[in-house]
């Protein structure tokens, strides 16, 4: 993605390209702080709590839940909402024929930390 968008900040939560996670670990805050215009959702395992517990995340995003695979959220207050949001649309309209995207809009979020046993 980076080679292909060069002038984008691209921001790993594995910490693959980023010090600060590898070495101290994923903060909500920090990555709020930083203000990404997308934020495509981790694997469910993988800080997806931290996500969801955060009432910041939740209001100054729209979050489609399970788009293109694990989830997107575009941060309403961008520069670029409408022209990200307008390349969501075609890409909805594509991989998504027949379901509406208002439909897969995150409202609230409710986490039981309680793991489920197998």
């Amino acid at each position: 993605m980076g080679a292909m968008a060069p002038q984008v900040n691209v921001i790993d939560l594995s910490g693959l390209n980023d010090p600060q996670i590898a070495l101290h670990g994923f903060s909500m805050a920090a990555l709020l702080a930083q203000k990404p215009d997308l934020v495509w959702l981790p694997f469910r395992d993988y800080t997806r709590d931290q996500f969801f517990d955060s009432s910041d995340f939740l209001s100054e995003y729209t979050i489609y839940d399970g788009a293109l695979t694990y989830g997107i959220a575009l941060r309403k207050e961008s520069p670029y909402y409408a022209q990200i949001m307008a390349g969501m649309k075609r890409i909805w309209a594509k991989e998504y024929s027949g379901y509406r995207m208002e439909d897969y809009v995150v409202q609230s979020a409710h986490w039981n930390r309680n793991p489920i046993p197998y």
